[in-house]
């Protein structure tokens, strides 16, 4: 898969770019590509527009990035823990 066009955002984790598969007519909207603990994410923007695919692209990468922080994610409740160690 080449890329046509290639764009770096937040600091460079997400890449916006559209795709262009060879033979096939590429695609008119923007997909992004970022990793985040060795775990690759990627998908489609739904987006036409290089801005807003930008910023949407920065959106998911960030909720992932907090999903996937254990730091920022709430203590068990003391009865869940009960419940799962024994």
């Amino acid at each position: 898969m080449q890329l046509r066009q290639q764009l770096v955002t937040s600091g460079g984790y997400v890449r916006v770019f559209i795709k262009n598969r060879e033979g096939a007519t590429p695609s008119k909207y923007y997909s992004y590509d970022f990793s985040i603990h060795g775990k690759r994410y990627r998908g489609s923007t739904g987006e036409t527009n290089r801005a807003r695919a930008e910023a949407i692209g920065a959106l998911v990468f960030a909720q992932t990035r907090h999903d996937n922080d254990l730091i920022l994610q709430k203590a068990p409740r003391q009865k869940d823990l009960n419940q799962i160690l024994s």
